[in-house]
């Protein structure tokens, strides 16, 4: 009892010397990495992270439990992509402190899509826009790109309790072209700025002491922000997803996409859960640029790691540990625990059931039919599909189109299907429809999509991003980037 009362009295103590610390860093590691060529810069931002790992156990094992219950994967492979994770995550946040509050200089190094961009900002110009963003790559360049491009940006965020650090982050994004708000009672003043044709961005992957409800993320339950679902609903505003990531050739690539509503109208629950479906499809570009050493889910392992991680640092290893964080964001925390972590419990189903099988009928007429190898049912949440095998029927119950693909969902107490991995759409005249997911809502009847499609028909070839057809894929859309190569047709 006395030891831990002095460890309080002496953190506060110290507080405002660390906080002065952080500030310090925030000011002094831009000017570092912008004295550096660029590669340069990457390579130390690379480096810093894989010291984060072991800088920050706590982090590190959170990271490949999360990734290993997300995934399905052994410790290995787990472990194998977390160092990935942090390695990423400094290289990310080396080029953001470099560039974001310079957009001169970030400009070069980041590749926007005409096309979606052109439609942002369509939309934003007919009431604003509710832009959803992931903690994914280097986000805060994400503001600064649009930006640059003439769109009103603001962030509602919650102030950091470090006063000094919080004044030296708002001056970068305001030198960003990015106003930040605060979160408490934000919805009017957020309500006005939509209205004037402003877009609030807001990241809503992470577990924050908002109100929240819990819903499918990457297909475990999570606690979940309703606050966006409850401004574009009361607002009318169009809502789009937007992230941002490292390629291969250090390019920053911005993708963008417009989030469908399906049937939740009026329902800040669904929409909220249809919210994070958007923002998972953005997260699987680059997962490992995602922050998974965030506490994302409540997972029985957390406990584990928290019990099986001791605090026993040193002034120099404390020092190192907030040039790590601030360096390559990789969490908070200082200690040492053994090599190995803990196994982690993985939540089972409640029943499986396989050559799983649902069916719709109307007046007794089947009108389309779906077929699982394996479904795993988890009742509070979600019903998991290996193989999904989707067949609709015209009224003399011949086949119009069948849906293949390699997995798909169904959450708890909802009709929509969400097939997941080579989609394949088949359709009785011939047509074939190519994509990496794909959603089925009988509430609607449409199939619609935000991913990258292909259509072809006999020697035509149709590509597009995004789609949204009837089921007999008679009515067809392409969102946005329509390109084809057609068939040289002899008309003599």
């Amino acid at each position: 009892m006395a030891g831990g009362s002095f460890r309080r009295r002496a953190r506060g103590a110290t507080r405002p010397l660390r906080h002065a610390a952080a500030a310090g860093a925030l000011r002094a590691l831009p000017l570092l990495l912008r004295a550096l060529p660029r590669p340069v810069a990457l390579g130390l931002g690379d480096r810093l992270g894989s010291l984060a790992r072991w800088l920050a156990p706590k982090a590190w094992r959170r990271a490949h439990v999360n990734i290993g219950e997300i995934y399905r994967v052994d410790r290995r492979r787990a472990r194998r992509m977390a160092r990935r994770v942090f390695r990423m995550a400094g290289r990310n946040a080396a080029d953001a402190l470099a560039r974001a509050d310079r957009p001169a200089l970030a400009a070069p190094w980041i590749d926007v899509q005409a096309k979606e961009l052109e439609e942002l900002c369509r939309a934003s110009r007919t009431g604003g826009v509710v832009l959803l963003v992931p903690h994914l790559g280097a986000f805060e360049l994400l503001g600064t790109a649009l930006a640059a491009r003439g769109l009103d940006i603001v962030v509602p965020a919650t102030p950091s309790r470090n006063a000094a650090f919080e004044r030296v982050l708002s001056a970068r994004r305001r030198a960003a072209g990015v106003r930040t708000l605060a979160r408490g009672g934000a919805i009017p003043a957020l309500m006005t700025h939509l209205a004037e044709g402003g877009i609030v961005a807001i990241l809503m992957d992470q577990d924050t002491k908002v109100s929240s409800i819990d819903a499918d993320f990457l297909g475990r339950t999570a606690r979940t922000p309703v606050g966006p679902a409850v401004l574009a609903l009361r607002s009318g505003a169009p809502v789009f997803c937007a992230s941002i990531h490292l390629d291969s050739e250090d390019r920053h690539q911005v993708r963008m996409s417009r989030v469908q509503a399906m049937g939740e109208r009026g329902d800040p629950t669904a929409l909220s859960r249809r919210f994070n479906d958007a923002l998972g499809e953005h997260i699987g570009r680059a997962p490992e640029q995602w922050v998974w050493f965030h506490r994302r889910w409540r997972f029985d392992a957390e406990s584990e790691i928290a019990r099986s991680t001791r605090p026993r640092a040193t002034p120099v290893r404390v020092a190192a540990v907030a040039a790590a964080i601030v360096a390559a964001g990789a969490g908070a925390g200082c200690g040492s625990a053994s090599d190995e972590p803990p196994a982690p419990r993985v939540e089972g189903p409640d029943q499986i059931v396989h050559d799983f099988t649902l069916r719709e009928s109307e007046r007794g007429n089947l009108r389309w039919s779906l077929r699982s190898d394996t479904a795993r049912v988890f009742r509070e949440s979600r019903t998991e599909l290996d193989g999904v095998h989707l067949v609709f029927l015209d009224a003399e119950g011949d086949t119009l189109t069948t849906i293949e693909a390699e997995r798909g969902r169904r959450a708890a107490g909802s009709d929509i299907v969400v097939a997941l991995g080579a989609v394949r759409v088949d359709q009785a005249d011939g047509t074939i429809v190519h994509t990496d997911s794909l959603v089925w809502n009988p509430t609607s009847e449409r199939i619609t999509t935000d991913a990258e499609v292909e259509i072809r028909q006999g020697g035509d070839l149709v590509r597009g991003i995004g789609l949204d057809a009837d089921p007999s894929l008679e009515d067809v859309v392409l969102k946005a980037g329509v390109s084809g190569e057609f068939e040289e047709t002899d008309l003599e």
